[in-house]
């Protein structure tokens, strides 16, 4: 392919308005806003972000993943901020339609109210794009700090959906069946 046909096809895959049904907002962290916070913890190359690199396991994966967010979602504020870059670079591809997720067990970390976390990421949509929240729970993460998150979720006006995050090999516990009902 020419040069042309390349910038061409380019300026054409820009102009078709697209989806993301599955992001998760921990998972699309900016990673340069981990190294603008602290460049001796975060070096501008990682290990993780060369193209040959796999991760052994989902669960290293998992766990270097909170490990980041819990560094970066300190407050519903840290939030707005991330998601008003991802949005921006979403929106530049001319991304319209999002369907996002963020961790539940977010809240129980930084101790921030869900709700005001979803007004923070609605707060960073840009104009021309719409985005809808789903909240993820753990299989497992049932535990005392979140039961009262878990089973005040549904009445969570601003938020689109629930869903479940982490280890799909772990079986279901017997308060899920309830929770979706």
């Amino acid at each position: 392919m020419s040069r042309s046909e390349i910038q061409h096809l380019d300026r054409f895959l820009k102009s078709i308005p697209k989806t993301d049904t599955h992001l998760h907002i921990e998972g699309g962290l900016p990673y340069h806003l981990l190294v603008d916070l602290d460049d001796a913890r975060f070096p501008p190359s990682p290990f993780f972000l060369n193209a040959d690199y796999q991760f052994p396991s989902f669960v290293e994966f998992e766990n270097l993943l909170i490990e980041h967010a819990v560094t970066w979602f300190e407050s519903a504020e840290r939030y707005h901020i991330a998601c008003k870059q991802m949005f921006a670079n979403m929106l530049e591809q001319n991304i319209r339609y999002v369907e996002t997720s963020f961790h539940l067990q977010m809240i129980e970390f930084i101790k921030t109210d869900g709700p005001e976390i979803i007004s923070a990421i609605k707060s960073a949509v840009p104009e021309g794009m719409e985005v809808r929240i789903i909240g993820g729970m753990v299989r497992n993460g049932y535990s005392e700090a979140m039961k009262p998150i878990i089973e005040d979720v549904h009445t969570w006006e601003e938020l689109d959906g629930i869903d479940m995050h982490g280890q799909e090999w772990l079986a279901l516990e017997d308060w899920a069946p309830r929770v979706w009902k």
